[in-house]
């Protein structure tokens, strides 16, 4: 925040700032992409079966 408005704030009031707002600072998850149904059927097929063994 300081770079762009020439203020600053600590962690611990921006995490009070946000909890009263009852908003939380939470760091991004990884998320995997949605699967090729194609893809998965053809594995399917050349593997026999669609569980791992």
């Amino acid at each position: 925040m300081h770079h762009r408005y020439g203020i600053s704030i600590s962690r611990e009031a921006l995490r009070k700032l946000l909890h009263r707002k009852g908003l939380s600072w939470t760091r991004p998850t990884y998320t995997l992409a949605k699967g090729d149904p194609d893809r998965q059927k053809k594995l399917r097929e050349t593997n026999g079966s669609d569980k791992k063994t």
